[in-house]
């Protein structure tokens, strides 16, 4: 999205139960510049449902892009980019015993 963006961190954030299936998550992550400018900060906001088995979730998020120098969570601030992403679903994944 920037050409002058050399990196980015990873994306951390929170999650909460809603009920017994269902949890809201929100996560941010930032791509910097080579001098380590802020260049924008992207925030990930979604609703995840488990299957009652929990081998399976519907995910459904929305991905907004801030101007490096905007909290993303003020509620005033507009993002300059939005993605919705259309719901989807999520498998899980098998736990590998470590190889010896």
């Amino acid at each position: 999205m920037f050409s002058t963006a050399i990196g980015r961190s990873v994306l951390r954030g929170v999650w909460e139960r809603i009920d017994d299936y269902t949890f809201g998550v929100t996560v941010v992550g930032l791509a910097v510049d080579n001098l380590g400018n802020t260049l924008y900060i992207l925030k990930l906001s979604g609703i995840d449902t488990l299957s009652m088995d929990c081998e399976s979730m519907h995910i459904h998020s929305t991905i907004e892009f801030f101007s490096g120098n905007q909290d993303p969570f003020d509620p005033a601030a507009i993002p300059f980019y939005t993605m919705y992403s259309p719901p989807h679903m999520g498998y899980r994944m098998r736990v590998d015993p470590p190889a010896s």
